[in-house]
C-alpha cells in the first residue's frame, strides 16, 4: 500500500527552453522520509563488525577499534543481532550471526579485547566474510549493514576497487549495505568511498583513533532513526533528453529511465539529487515532461511511494532570457559540481599528475564563478595552488573527506543527526542504548 509520508520534489534553474534548440537545465531532485513518531521503537539491526588487525593497526589504532567495537555491543538490545569479523592475511570471526543478548555481547567482547595485530591486509576476504554473516542472518524488516574499520590498503585477495565496488553493489542489491571507517593516513580514502557509495552506507576519514567510539555512536544512532529504506528515486527521460547524475550516486541507466539509489533515510531528513540535462527537442515539441517516482520501504516493510512531475516548455529565445534563473538551486548545484571535479582532481594528483589536477580545479571554478561563495573562493583556489606542488597524505584525506561530504548533502544531513542525537542525549531515558 502507499503511504504518503514519503515525499518528493523536482526543481529546475531554467523551466523554459529555447523553440527548436533546447539546452542544458539542472534538475534537482529531493526526497524525504516519512517523520519518526515519538513513540515508534527504532528498526532492529543485524550489523557485521569488521576489524583490520593488520600489523599497521598495532598500538592506538588497535586499541580504539576494539573500544568501539566493545561500545557498539553496549548499544544493541536483545533482539538485534551481530556478527564479527577480523582479518589480516587470514580471516577468522564468528560462525554466524548472534543474537544480541547479554551472554552473547560478554563473549564476543571477550573475543575483542584479546585481538593482537597480525601481518597482511585481506580487506576483500574479511569484509566478505562480514557480509556473508549479514545475509546468512538477513531481517526482511531490520536494517543490515556491515561496519568495515581498516588503516590499510587492500593489498591480498581481492585488491581492485571496481571489482571491490561492484560486489558492493550486488551486496546492497541484496539488503546488506556497507559502511567503512578509514583510520590514519595510510588507507585507500577512493576505494573506501567507492565501496560505501556502491554499498550504500556511508564513509568516515578517522584522522585520530581516539575519535573512533564517537564516529562508530553517530552511525548507529543514523541507523536507529532510519524510516525510509532502500530509497530509489526513478526519473523518465522525455524523448530527445540526455541525463548525467552528479554527486557520485549509485545510478543506472536504461533506456529512457534514470534509476538513483538513495540507501536508507532517517526520519523527516533530505537528500539532494542532481542531473545535468540535455535538452535536444524534436521539431514541433512545445514541451518535455519528466516523470519522477520515489520509492522506499517502512520499517514495517510496507511501501512507500510519492510521484512529481516537472514540465519544461518551448519559448521564443527573448522570453528565455526573460526569464531568470533559479540562484539559489544553481549555488547548491554547483557545491555537488565543485565536489566533483575536487574529488577527480585528487585522483589525478595521487597519481603524480599535480599540474593537470590544479588546473581541472581551475578550470571548473571559472566556470562555476557566477555561483560560488567566498569560501568555496578560498578553499579552492588554496587546493588548486598546493596540488600544482603536491599535497601530503594528511591534506588528501582531509580533503577527499570533505569533497565526499559536499558531494551528496551529506554534511547537512549528518549535522542534522548530530543534532538529534544531542537533543535525545538531554532527555531522560535509558542511558547507553539507541
Amino acid at each position: 500500500m502507499k503511504n504518503a509520508n514519503l515525499k518528493v520534489e523536482a526543481g529546475t534553474n531554467q523551466p523554459l527552453f529555447e523553440r527548436g534548440k533546447g539546452g542544458e537545465r539542472v534538475l534537482e531532485l529531493s526526497v524525504v522520509a516519512p517523520k519518526t513518531e515519538a513513540r515508534e521503537k527504532r528498526p532492529v539491526m543485524n550489523l557485521g563488525l569488521v576489524i583490520d588487525r593488520s600489523g599497521s593497526m598495532s598500538g592506538n589504532k588497535l586499541h580504539f577499534a576494539r573500544q568501539a567495537a566493545c561500545h557498539v555491543l553496549d548499544l544493541l538490545e536483545d533482539n538485534d543481532q551481530v556478527s564479527l569479523v577480523f582479518y589480516d592475511s587470514d580471516v577468522h570471526g564468528v560462525e554466524k550471526a548472534l543474537k544480541a543478548t547479554t551472554e552473547n555481547r560478554n563473549e564476543l567482547r571477550r573475543m575483542i579485547n584479546g585481538l593482537e595485530s597480525g601481518s597482511s591486509t585481506n580487506l576483500g576476504g574479511g569484509w566478505l566474510e562480514g557480509c556473508r554473516l549479514i545475509a546468512d542472518a538477513l531481517l526482511p524488516e531490520g536494517v543490515n549493514r556491515v561496519l568495515l574499520m581498516t588503516d590499510g590498503l587492500a593489498n591480498q585477495g581481492i585488491v581492485d576497487q571496481q571489482e571491490l565496488g561492484r560486489h558492493a553493489a550486488e551486496i546492497h542489491r541484496r539488503g546488506v549495505s556497507t559502511s567503512t571507517f578509514g583510520i590514519g593516513l595510510d588507507f585507500n580514502e577512493h576505494l573506501l568511498e567507492h565501496m560505501s557509495d556502491q554499498g550504500g552506507g556511508n564513509f568516515h576519514f578517522i584522522e585520530n583513533p581516539m575519535d573512533i567510539p564517537q564516529l562508530f555512536c553517530a552511525e548507529l544512532s543514523g541507523l536507529a532513526e532510519i524510516t525510509a529504506r532502500d530509497v530509489e528515486l526513478v526519473v523518465e527521460l522525455p524523448k530527445g533528453v540526455k541525463a548525467k547524475v552528479l554527486g557520485e550516486w549509485k545510478h543506472e541507466m536504461a533506456g529512457d529511465k534514470v534509476r538513483v539509489f538513495i540507501g536508507h533515510l532517517a526520519g523527516g531528513l533530505k537528500r539532494n539529487v542532481y542531473l545535468k540535462l540535455d535538452l535536444n527537442p524534436e521539431d514541433g515539441n512545445e514541451s518535455l515532461k519528466f516523470n519522477v517516482h520515489a520509492q522506499a520501504r517502512a520499517k514495517n516493510d510496507a511501501y512507500l511511494a510519492a510521484d512529481v512531475e516537472i514540465v519544461f516548455s518551448a519559448a521564443t529565445k527573448e522570453e528565455v532570457k526573460a526569464r531568470p534563473a533559479d540562484e539559489e538551486l544553481l549555488k547548491r548545484y554547483t557545491t555537488v559540481v565543485l565536489a566533483d571535479a575536487a574529488t577527480e582532481a585528487l585522483i589525478m594528483e595521487r597519481r603524480g599528475l599535480r599540474r593537470e589536477a590544479s588546473d581541472h580545479m581551475r578550470l571548473n571554478m571559472q566556470m562555476s564563478e557566477p555561483f560560488m561563495d567566498e569560501s568555496q573562493n578560498l578553499r579552492y583556489g588554496e587546493l588548486s595552488k598546493n596540488m600544482r606542488s603536491g599535497l601530503n597524505e594528511v591534506d588528501r584525506k582531509r580533503s577527499h573527506h570533505q569533497e565526499y561530504l559536499h558531494k551528496q548533502n551529506k554534511e547537512e544531513y549528518l549535522r542534522e543527526l548530530k543534532n538529534r542525537e544531542n537533543s535525545q542525549n538531554q532527555q531522560p531515558g535509558e542511558p547507553g542504548k539507541i
